[in-house]
């Protein structure tokens, strides 16, 4: 997820699935706020988040690595 995020395309794919950054912050268990610096890579997820967070946007992890 730090590569998509890197990439831009983090938030790409969440839009994909639909979900507002309240939305899926609720499903893997952060806030909206946190979810944000994680797309716009001002911060990094702990390996725990990025697993929660690649699962909620069913990504694999050799794509979300």
């Amino acid at each position: 997820m730090r590569r998509l995020a890197a990439q831009g395309k983090a938030r790409e794919l969440r839009r994909a699935h639909d979900l507002s950054l309240r939305e899926l912050a609720v499903i893997i268990g952060t806030t909206a706020s946190t979810l944000s610096r994680w797309e716009t890579g001002l911060a990094k997820p702990r390996v725990t988040s990025a697993v929660r967070w690649a699962d909620a946007l069913e990504i694999t992890p050799e794509r979300a690595a």
